[in-house]
């Protein structure tokens, strides 16, 4: 595998890569959105326009017609033509989203985590993680005949609800360097998953997950889409 060093391991790319019908997404968002419901939304605290986690699962498939296989602990939701895709609900709340798991693993590999913390080789700790996530990247494009793989992410606020394809480009984890560890010595930040100014990754201790957040810079991205938006309905 060759390395990239000017490319993240997440790039956001053109909805067009799986096919997505952006004006059928559009139509079936503004339907689900009902009156009922946003009154209830409302009702909430963050007052979030979210969209639930399978739902989006099942939503995208529908539009691009795959296949779904993402029931349990699978690495992807959706398979279709070659290409796996991982769903994500996000909801962004002021300057960045919720987290969405890139990774968790326990047993031997969560046991060798806290020894390295233990002893304070956090570049190692980040190492053995970044191993993980590519052996099980490559499995399962192995073992679903994949060629690509990707995220799209819903990403609602209390106005809109967006979409954003990223791109997992396997060839560039060598790009992933450790950058810190917190105060409490509980999590670790890295860089080069993603572009710093859509998106920050740490790596925690605690729940054995390498996890993303994304920054409201992404929703200024060119290939990021509005799908829906509260005040065109009615």
């Amino acid at each position: 595998m060759d390395q990239k060093e000017d490319n993240y391991v997440a790039e956001p790319c053109d909805i067009s890569e799986i096919g997505m019908d952006t004006d059928k997404m559009r139509q079936i968002l503004k339907e689900h959105f009902t009156p009922l419901q946003i009154e209830y939304i409302k009702t909430n605290k963050t007052q979030n326009l979210r969209i639930d986690s399978m739902f989006a699962e099942f939503l995208l498939n529908k539009i691009i017609g795959g296949e779904l296989v993402g029931e349990g602990n699978f690495p992807v939701d959706i398979i279709k033509n070659g290409i796996g895709i991982d769903v994500c609900s996000m909801c962004m709340n002021g300057a960045k989203t919720n987290e969405k798991s890139i990774m968790q693993k326990f047993g031997e590999e969560g046991n060798n985590l806290d020894n390295l913390f233990l002893n304070d080789e956090m570049a190692k700790a980040l190492d053995l993680y970044k191993e993980c996530f590519k052996q099980k990247m490559l499995s399962v494009k192995a073992i679903k005949n994949l060629k690509d793989l990707y995220y799209f992410a819903f990403i609602s606020t209390d106005k809109c609800v967006y979409g954003i394809l990223l791109k997992i480009n396997l060839d560039s984890i060598f790009n992933i360097k450790y950058e810190s560890i917190t105060k409490q010595e509980k999590s670790i930040k890295f860089s080069g998953f993603i572009d710093k100014k859509f998106g920050r990754t740490t790596l925690f201790k605690s729940k054995k997950r390498l996890e993303l957040k994304l920054n409201k810079y992404i929703l200024e991205h060119c290939h990021t889409i509005k799908l829906f938006e509260l005040d065109n309905v009615g």
